[in-house]
């Protein structure tokens, strides 16, 4: 599982803190900036993107996922 936010300091604390190295991840992406939110998504490939963040960011980061070739586009 990846935890993502726009400092990456802040998304390896988090990850760190679940205890499970391995497992978590942090990585960064500014949430306000689809080309970025594209960009980790297609090189992450998840199965699912959970936000968690302001809902200002719900459209670009909606807007990422349905991206034609997101592989969170195609309904399973």
């Amino acid at each position: 599982m990846v935890l993502a936010d726009v400092a990456l300091e802040r998304a390896n604390a988090a990850a760190d803190r679940l205890g499970e190295p391995g497992r978590f991840s942090g990585e960064r992406v500014d949430a306000s900036s689809r080309p970025e939110l594209v960009e980790l998504i297609g090189r992450i490939r998840p199965d699912a993107v959970l936000n968690a963040c302001d809902p200002r960011f719900n459209e670009p980061i909606f807007d990422a996922c349905f991206e034609p070739g997101s592989p969170t586009w195609t309904w399973r």
